[in-house]
């Protein structure tokens, strides 16, 4: 439900910004803002379509499987796959699995298509631990929870876009204005006060339009670790629920400080391990 939300409010967030544009050109604020909203929902539409998919996987620095690696990873993830489908019947029959290199434990859904595995959770993990973790992603795939996280980020994306141009443009127009002052009163004086000011402002508008944003998207964060609850109950579900436990258990949480506390509350996407061990410890008593 939260996740939904969000996912409205970046939907919004991305159809005002461009009808903030559109609106300079076209007179009737009804047409501007349904031509922004098809943009929008076309540009989500683009980053769940192939072309997107292959976007994201170059952006996450994923690569193909070494042969090695196809040996170890590819029987565990068609098993778990296999299950999958079997419990989820609606999920896509075409996912596929890349590689991130670093040491990293861990893997991640992007999209509906892909699954990355860090080589990390490759080397330093067992198979009965990876399975657990590929099913945990499946969770998030059949949950549709790529599909949210994708409109988010996609937010983001324009929104940071546009934050840039924003302080481009600022710069320019400061920077300019104060050295044309500096040639016509032939001093440097001018030109020197134009770049603090150019710097200050830019610092303001960055500050301001990213307080503004993460307000905006504040309710995808609890969204997303009820999300990571509800992927661990379908990795449980697939019959991994101790390796996942097992996996779980290296990563114990750090002593809370006030400001570790403000994070999880406000922009954590993960809660707390042990809280996660014990819901999963919970359904194994069920």
């Amino acid at each position: 439900m939260l996740q939904g939300i969000s996912a409205l409010i970046a939907l919004a967030i991305n159809t005002v910004i461009i009808d903030i544009f559109m609106s300079n050109y076209i007179e009737s604020a009804i047409l501007s803002f349904a031509i922004s909203l098809i943009i929008v929902l076309i540009s989500a539409g683009l980053f769940l379509s192939p072309i997107g998919t292959w976007i994201m996987r170059v952006q996450n620095h994923l690569h193909t499987p070494t042969e090695v690696e196809r040996q170890r990873i590819e029987p565990i993830f068609l098993e778990i796959y296999e299950k999958a489908k079997k419990k989820s019947p609606w999920i896509p029959k075409d996912i596929q699995w890349f590689v991130l290199g670093d040491d990293e434990l861990n893997a991640f859904a992007i999209g509906l298509h892909t699954i990355g595995i860090h080589t990390g959770l490759m080397q330093h993990c067992s198979d009965s631990e990876i399975a657990a973790v590929l099913a945990h992603e499946f969770g998030h795939i059949a949950h549709r929870d790529t599909i949210c996280s994708v409109i988010v980020t996609e937010c983001g994306f324009v929104v940071m876009m546009l934050k840039s141009l924003l302080l481009l443009c600022l710069r320019v127009i400061v920077i300019g204005t104060s050295f044309i002052w500096s040639l016509v009163n032939e001093s440097e004086i001018p030109s020197i006060i134009g770049n603090y000011i150019a710097s200050f402002l830019c610092w303001i508008a960055n500050y301001s339009i990213s307080v503004v944003y993460y307000i905006c998207i504040a309710p995808s964060y609890p969204a997303r670790r009820q999300q990571e609850y509800a992927a661990d109950r379908y990795a449980a579900e697939l019959g991994v629920c101790k390796p996942l436990i097992t996996f779980l258990s290296r990563f114990p949480t750090p002593p809370l400080t006030f400001t570790l506390t403000l994070a999880q509350m406000f922009y954590g996407t993960h809660p707390k391990n042990e809280k996660r061990i014990s819901e999963l410890q919970k359904y194994m008593s069920q």
